[in-house]
């Protein structure tokens, strides 16, 4: 492993867990990101890959009440039917849910809101993980780590994490919640993968000084990483999120990825899982599957990490890679 041994870590069945950050919440190195469920999974699918992830030791699930608008929320929550005890539900709040004032944000009022809409679709009394998606400059962050607060105590949710928060704002939060003694983080969530490494200038140090697990998100930047070398898809097809990764220094990197894959006899999208789930300050990674074939594929990949001589040479090589003249 290239990383990894700075956080507790057990393994159960040859399965990889972790606790999130200073909590005793132990999750599964691999998360199964759930934005597709009830979307491009109908009910049926949703059903065997969420029995499927369950079977093979995977049990945190993460959404957010935006996805499918509700939907994800809805068809995980089916799926889940007579194994809610098995699993660590994550979800998430902030954005726009309705066309009102106070239907977003991370004020007292939405939040509350926010939450009892979770739990209905979800189907449960109580959710394991709820994350602030993203910041609100317009609510201060003292009532949200208030409204946090009330909610942990009033057993509607168990743990508390944020999205998409910038370093600073992560011991903003951290510094407020301690010095009212009111109820800490756990965790934050954020973009990383091969491409996009961000997160280690300012987002991950702070997570590690505040003791918050982190969670890496589009660990395969989109797909786009999964992605055979001479991939081609007419841009027309691809939203502006997954366009932004179409630049000729990043498929080129793609191809220095798939062929340090080959060579290893993995895939590419294996590579990507695996040179994340170890970096220094990572409890978690997210990948979203199509079907049990795939998640499978993602269990492994994550198991078996990459040896930190490998983990080493392959940063390196994607550092090398620039357009000629």
């Amino acid at each position: 492993m290239a990383g990894g041994r700075d956080r507790p870590e057990a393994e159960l069945n040859g399965v990889r867990y972790r606790c999130l950050g200073h909590s005793g919440l132990r999750v599964s190195v691999l998360g199964l990101g759930c934005s597709h469920l009830g979307t491009r999974l109908d009910a049926t699918g949703t059903e065997r890959l969420v029995r499927a992830a369950v079977h093979a030791g995977v049990v945190l699930f993460d959404t957010a009440d935006v996805y499918g608008k509700g939907a994800s929320e809805e068809a995980l929550g089916r799926a889940l039917t007579g194994l809610r005890d098995e699993v660590v539900i994550a979800t998430k709040g902030r954005w726009a849910v309705g066309r009102g004032p106070n239907h977003r944000g991370a004020s007292r009022i939405h939040l509350r809101r926010a939450v009892e809409a979770s739990l209905r679709r979800l189907g449960t009394d109580h959710i394991d993980l709820y994350q602030i998606h993203a910041p609100d400059p317009n609510t201060p962050i003292e009532e949200t780590v208030e409204a946090i607060d009330e909610l942990v105590r009033s057993g509607k949710i168990r743990y508390a994490g944020t999205s998409n928060f910038a370093g600073w704002q992560l011991v903003d939060a951290h510094w407020h919640a301690h010095s009212s003694r009111r109820t800490r983080l756990v965790s934050t969530q954020a973009p990383y993968n091969l491409l996009d490494h961000t997160v280690e200038r300012d987002v991950l140090p702070a997570a590690q000084h505040c003791r918050l697990g982190f969670i890496a998100c589009l660990v395969l930047a989109r797909g786009f990483l999964a992605a055979g070398p001479d991939t081609a898809r007419d841009p027309a097809t691809l939203t502006a999120k997954q366009r932004a990764y179409l630049t000729e220094e990043n498929i080129l990197r793609r191809s220095v990825l798939a062929r340090f894959a080959a060579e290893r006899g993995l895939s590419p999208a294996d590579v990507a899982l695996a040179a994340i789930v170890d970096r220094p300050g990572v409890s978690a990674v997210l990948a979203g599957a199509s079907d049990p074939q795939q998640l499978a594929a993602n269990v492994a990949a994550v198991g078996q990490g990459l040896s930190a001589a490998d983990a080493a040479l392959l940063r390196a090589d994607l550092a090398a890679v620039s357009l000629p003249g």
